[in-house]
């Protein structure tokens, strides 16, 4: 099964009992991630916080869809891969394998969920984005822990892809390790 974007794939977790939604106010800055600590440490349900101080109704943030390591964790991989949600560990790692050796080529579109909001030029402001602040020692809110980013050299053309965390230093200025 192919998810048409990240609203279908949360909606499939809640389908299936592997995500939990917290409709309370909770805090950017530490709450959000104080509990997706707690999530993954009780091997609980993906936390999807749909009421962020500070932001309008409809601004969601979803936590631990991947991260960490629990049967439950596991199904929600399996899931993500269109695999029934009790696919073992070992499966889940042999189809993974079998799909990067034989990837799909991508399909350009005029128009993706993606795009529903753009912003251009002096309009940019990530933090119209609920970004958390995640860990007490961090130096700042985190657009991205456990994400992909690629990243193409405007000389060469050569390619990256990689996990790193994006950190937000204004509403225009991102960092990247």
């Amino acid at each position: 099964m192919a998810f048409r974007d990240l609203r279908e794939f949360i909606d499939r977790l809640d389908q299936q009992g592997e995500l939990l939604r917290i409709k309370d106010e909770v805090d950017w800055h530490l709450e959000m991630g104080a509990i997706g600590r707690r999530a993954l440490d009780l091997r609980a349900p993906a936390p999807l916080f749909e009421n962020v101080k500070g932001y309008p109704p409809g601004y969601r943030v979803v936590a631990g869809l991947t991260g960490g390591s629990s049967p439950s964790l596991h199904a929600r991989v399996a899931l993500s891969l269109g695999l029934p949600p009790d696919t073992s560990p070992q499966d889940l790692v042999e189809t993974f394998c079998q799909r990067t050796e034989r990837p799909l080529p991508p399909v350009r579109a005029a128009e993706a969920p993606c795009q529903e909001e753009v912003f251009l030029g002096p309009d940019v402001d990530v933090l119209r984005l609920p970004v958390p602040w995640v860990h007490a020692c961090d130096g700042g809110r985190y657009l991205g822990t456990w994400n992909i980013c690629v990243t193409k050299d405007p000389d060469t053309g050569w390619v990256n892809w990689g996990l790193y965390r994006v950190m937000v230093h204004d509403g225009r200025t991102l960092g990247i390790l």
